[in-house]
């Protein structure tokens, strides 16, 4: 097993704060059932992560609550983070 992999494993370990093996969208069973398999496949799956669910799910999040702050809402960003994780 090469370094690169035992740190991208590293990196999906749930216990780290990021959980992203936790909020993987199902990228283990895109894997286990093979349709993402390579490079290829791997980038086009983080590609429509990127451009269509976190766009309208975390990004807004952040979005929104970036207002909030600014406006000192600090009930607002609890009920958005509360939103937030009821969507996940």
């Amino acid at each position: 097993m090469n370094t690169a992999l035992l740190n991208l494993l590293h990196l999906s370990d749930p216990t780290l704060p990021i959980g992203g093996f936790s909020h993987s969208a199902g990228l283990e069973t895109y894997v286990q059932q093979n349709i993402v398999k390579d490079k290829i496949t791997a980038t086009g799956f983080i590609t429509e992560m990127l451009s269509r669910n976190l766009k309208y799910t975390d990004a807004a999040f952040v979005s929104l609550a970036y207002d909030a702050a600014v406006k000192n809402d600090l009930q607002k960003i609890l009920d958005l983070d509360e939103e937030c994780t009821a969507v996940k």
